[in-house]
């Protein structure tokens, strides 16, 4: 057998601002702590066959560099290191130059437009300062935009003088703008119609504005390839792209108007689109869950997952025989997962696992499921699901 042996320079001569955090991320299991600590403890879960060795002083820079991070991704900092630039940088140069990731400036309801009033460098003036600002900060809660069709159709209603035409669009892309709505909270604005909103809003340029160097920068970091669903086409969900719940609701045709319509449980069926939506968290815990919503949910390989019907469900019942005659019935059933409930930014969006088919059930209060997915999970989410399978 031949051992093939690879050499990394992790160190080199950087400059102060680099952060080895985001080098070392691309090769840790970061759910297994943060890197600082396996730093501290010398890698202990790195794949079989793999070492990481560092000496002394290697060590000890990574270390101090790590602490250093988390200064330089303050507020503060931030707004430190754009004043003191003397070039007039674009969303996506500035993350590249301080290597920094958009979740950096978006952090605490935070925006760029935001840091570059602070660190004194123009931007465009509000006509309705407390509206602008209440829409600056929902931004963060796009930043999981990662579907080519939505990047590619927003930024280009963005770039327009007015608010896109309702009645000049076709079904799909009139859900699409509801989507965009209700990310920005048109629900919250008093607005009494989408139109009235959108008209308002798109008098923020400031926001425009921002919004589109943000997708520009999502766009060119998604790690994700979403692909094209065999759902009707006036439904906008991309298999494997990522979504909040409301954009959800929004998609299946759930609600309409400038308000999102209330879904709390892990499950709703869109009579609209004749859709039942499954949303699911892989890993949960006692703090954030009762006894009887502890489902186990995990995938059984790339193509199977096993799902867990709500507690007191079983078979006889229209709601459960609906999910197992969904083929014949003309039903879709729609599987949306997430690691876990919250992340940086706040609340986690689900990823889209696509249209799946009925395979077998067994048992009541729940019913255990399995479903086949008609497109193979993505591999670093299974890794995920399948972990959760021992739990």
């Amino acid at each position: 057998k031949k051992s093939h042996l690879t050499v990394i320079d992790l160190i080199g001569q950087h400059r102060k601002e680099f952060r080895f955090e985001q080098r070392l991320r691309a090769i840790v299991d970061v759910r297994r702590g943060p890197v600082q600590r396996q730093v501290e403890r010398e890698f202990p879960f790195l794949p079989a066959g793999c070492t990481i060795d560092l000496d002394r002083q290697s060590r000890e820079l990574i270390l101090e560099n790590l602490k250093a991070s988390v200064y330089r991704t303050r507020w503060a900092a931030l707004v430190d290191d754009l004043k003191k630039d003397s070039d007039d940088l674009a969303l996506d140069q500035f993350l590249g130059r301080y290597d920094l990731e958009p979740a950096d400036i978006y952090k605490n309801k935070h925006s760029w437009t935001g840091l570059r009033r602070a660190a004194q460098k123009p931007a465009p003036a509000s006509s309705a300062p407390d509206f602008e600002e209440e829409l600056l900060n929902r931004l963060g809660g796009l930043h999981h935009i990662d579907d080519p069709e939505r990047v590619s159709f927003y930024s280009k209603l963005l770039g327009q003088g007015q608010p896109p035409p309702l009645d000049h669009l076709d079904v799909r892309q009139q859900r699409l703008v509801t989507m965009l709505a209700w990310g920005l909270g048109s629900g919250k604005s008093g607005a009494d119609s989408l139109v009235e909103f959108l008209t308002k809003a798109w008098g923020e340029e400031a926001v425009r504005a921002e919004l589109r160097e943000l997708l520009g920068v999502l766009s060119a970091c998604s790690q994700h390839r979403p692909q094209p669903s065999s759902l009707d086409p006036s439904i906008p969900l991309s298999v494997h792209a990522r979504y909040s719940r409301n954009e959800v609701v929004a998609a299946l045709a759930y609600g309409e108007g400038v308000k999102p319509k209330a879904t709390r449980e892990g499950i709703f069926y869109a009579k609209p689109t004749r859709s039942d939506a499954f949303f699911i968290d892989l890993v949960k815990t006692e703090r954030e869950y009762s006894p009887t919503t502890m489902y186990h949910d995990y995938a059984i390989n790339r193509e199977l997952f096993h799902w867990e019907s709500q507690s007191q469900q079983r078979p006889g019942q229209p709601q459960v025989e609906r999910y197992i005659h969904h083929r014949e019935e003309g039903s879709n059933v729609l599987l949306f997962v997430r690691e876990r409930k919250k992340n940086a930014l706040g609340t986690a969006p689900f990823h889209f696992l696509g249209p799946v088919d009925y395979v077998s059930h067994e048992g009541e209060r729940p019913v255990k499921f399995t479903w086949r997915l008609r497109t193979p999970m993505p591999g670093e989410l299974f890794e995920v699901a399948r972990s959760v399978a021992a739990a």
